[in-house]
């Protein structure tokens, strides 16, 4: 069984190599690197070690759906087209969903708020 300790360790792990990677390959700053990179980076190494389905940008409401969550007008609404960076799997169904954030000094208090609305919000 997975549990989320081990996610954890695995982003942090990959996510290092990624920034370090993208710091060779960009010759900026590791600061410089988007989000999105990310994703497409630590996703097959998850897959790798974990052996177990991820996807990437995947929409929070195909995961409602396969969680058997009834998509509602409020659902929609609250989370519409939006996508999980990472979705990790066991069987048929998400078991652990990732979203990247950077934070720098320079991100705004209102950008980390709508995140975690957006988490606090998911209806499991």
């Amino acid at each position: 069984m997975l549990t989320t300790e081990d996610i954890q360790s695995l982003i942090v792990e990959f996510g290092t190599d990624a920034a370090n990677l993208y710091q060779r390959m960009s010759r900026e700053h590791a600061e410089a690197m988007p989000e999105v990179f990310l994703g497409g980076f630590i996703a097959p190494r998850l897959f790798e070690r974990l052996t177990c389905p991820v996807h990437i940008e995947r929409l929070y409401g195909e995961m409602a759906k396969q969680l058997g969550i009834s998509a509602t007008a409020e659902l929609n609404r609250e989370i519409g087209g939006q996508r999980a960076d990472v979705a990790i799997y066991q069987g048929q169904v998400p078991s652990h969903i990732v979203e990247f954030k950077k934070f720098a000094e320079r991100t705004e208090s209102r950008l980390l708020a709508k995140t975690l609305k957006k988490q606090r919000n998911w209806p499991v």
